[in-house]
């Protein structure tokens, strides 16, 4: 069960506030809407261009078979695949979680079928500062990316979560949809959307693996408390975080809510 207070936190902050994790890496089995998504993601890039990436140095360095062996999934690819792992696509397609994997401290593979509005192919190479220059008020953030990706490279786990409102009950956000949905004119329809982010350790002080669970929950479902604390949560944020987050059309319905 999801502690609601664990993903909203008030006053809202964008430190990354991660703590060790004991748990599973990976959800098994993974959600069929997810790998149903993920498949018709793969099947737009058709059109739209290529959204993940793999570089030169992942490649060389035998990455995707390293973070493979890490979790258990060779049996299952050949299993669902009838073939070894042979790059980083082939483990978004086993997995219902997206994928990224830091390298001396740059993202060399990633496979993220839902980002939150960002462009995962626009991202390669990039250092863990360079990744987060967008984020509005994340100086601390960008400041910490030395401790952060040292942590990622050590001897634990740890996670956190991110969330966001949308306009949507769709997993993917990536720009090459937007403009795609109808803007929010009514509580019914804002959806709550969070990630659930994991980092696992493949070899120390080199290489670390980065996961992220996108749910999505029609934010009348939520309950009272719930919905408070999301307004309690987004009347914390500066002018700032509120441009960055795009809630303005969402705060505005919601601060006319009796």
């Amino acid at each position: 069960m999801v502690n609601y207070e664990d993903i909203i936190r008030v006053p809202y902050t964008t430190l990354p506030n991660f703590e060790k994790y004991y748990g599973p890496y990976f959800q098994d089995p993974p959600s069929p809407a997810h790998m149903a998504a993920k498949k018709s993601m793969f099947d737009d890039d058709r059109i739209y261009g290529k959204s993940w990436f793999e570089t030169p140095t992942a490649i060389k360095s035998n990455l995707s078979t390293k973070i493979a062996g890490r979790l258990d999934l060779e049996k299952i690819c050949r299993n669902q695949l009838g073939r070894s792992v042979s790059s980083v696509k082939d483990i978004a397609l086993l997995m219902q979680e997206d994928v990224a994997i830091l390298h001396r401290g740059k993202m060399e593979a990633c496979c993220f079928m839902f980002p939150s509005g960002w462009a995962p192919e626009t991202k390669v190479g990039m250092t863990f500062a360079e990744l987060h220059q967008p984020v509005a008020d994340g100086d601390r953030l960008r400041a910490s990316e030395n401790v952060i990706t040292k942590l990622m490279c050590g001897d634990h786990c740890y996670h956190r979560y991110v969330w966001g409102l949308a306009n949507s009950g769709m997993l993917s956000a990536h720009p090459r949809y937007k403009g795609k949905n109808a803007a929010a004119e009514s509580i019914t329809d804002i959806w709550f959307r969070y990630e659930h982010q994991i980092t696992v350790p493949i070899d120390r002080g080199l290489t670390s693996l980065f996961t992220v669970d996108v749910r999505l929950t029609p934010y009348i479902e939520l309950c009272e408390g719930q919905r408070a604390r999301i307004v309690e949560s987004i009347n914390s944020m500066s002018p700032s975080v509120i441009e960055y987050k795009g809630m303005a059309p969402f705060k505005k319905l919601l601060d006319a809510l009796p």
